[in-house]
Order: structure tokens, then sequence, then C-alpha cells
């Protein structure tokens, strides 16, 4: 419940603050591109402040409860990365469901663009690396957030 709370939550600020990123568009791409990024992650760092004060309660209340081998500052980062990754796992997966329930009209246009998109030459290469990266980077944040790393 509480996250369907803080998924409610977050799409009305992506509602509202989307917009104003993208009006800077026609006047700096980049840094309206970087905007829409760092507007896409911060869910992790909210819910990641939200687990560590609910944590931080729950310790305080029960210290026998703690858990000594984590890293709590990274457990609560992991757990605001799997908050955000559950909220958009949950809305893709119930969107594809009603698309299957539902499906809109095809549009040979839109195929043809999707496929356009999918197969974009040399700058594959780059989003591959980049999505490797990234990937490593989850990684050593779960790690990290059991105390391995």
């Amino acid at each position: 419940m509480a996250l369907a709370v803080y998924a409610k939550g977050v799409a009305i600020a992506m509602a509202l603050l989307v917009p104003l990123v993208l009006s800077l568009l026609p006047h700096a791409p980049r840094l309206a591109w970087l905007g829409v990024l760092l507007l896409w992650v911060a869910p992790i760092g909210g819910a990641a402040a939200l687990h560590r004060a609910t944590r931080g309660v729950l310790d305080f209340a029960d210290p026998a409860k703690s858990t000594s081998h984590e890293n709590p500052a990274f457990a609560s980062v992991w757990a605001g990365f799997v908050a955000w990754g559950t909220i958009l796992f949950v809305t893709t997966a119930s969107a594809l469901a009603m698309l299957v329930v539902d499906p809109p009209p095809v549009e040979p246009e839109s195929v043809a663009a999707f496929a356009a998109f999918a197969l974009r030459g040399p700058l594959g290469l780059v989003h591959t690396t980049v999505w490797i990266v990234m990937a490593a980077c989850v990684y050593e944040l779960e790690r990290a957030a059991r105390g391995e790393g």
C-alpha cells in the first residue's frame, strides 16, 4: 500500500516537473535531457530517504533487531532502487497487460519507427556500453548493501 501511495506521488511530481524540464529542449537540449534523467532517478533517493527514516525509527524502538552486517546507507539506497524498480516493472507490466486486454489499432508508421529506433547503428554500441556500466553499478550497490563490498 505504501509503495502504491509513493508511486502515485511520484507520478504526480513527474506530471508537474517533466513538462517544465522539456520546455528547455529548444534552448538547451543536453541540459533538458540531463534534467529528465535526474528526474527519472530521483525517486530512488526519495524512497531511500523514507527507508532510512523508517529503519531508524524501528531500530530506535528495538535496537536488538538491527542487522549490523549491512551498511545502513547502502541498504537504504538499495531499498530505494528496489522500490523504484518495482514501480517501473509493475507499471510497465500492467500497461502491457492492458494492451493484451484492449489492443490499440496498429499503425504501419509506428511499427517502422520502433524498428528504426531499435536498430540505430553505431549508437547501439554506445547504448549497450552504458547499459553494461549501469548494470555493473546496480550489482555493486546490491553487494555493498549486503555488506560484501
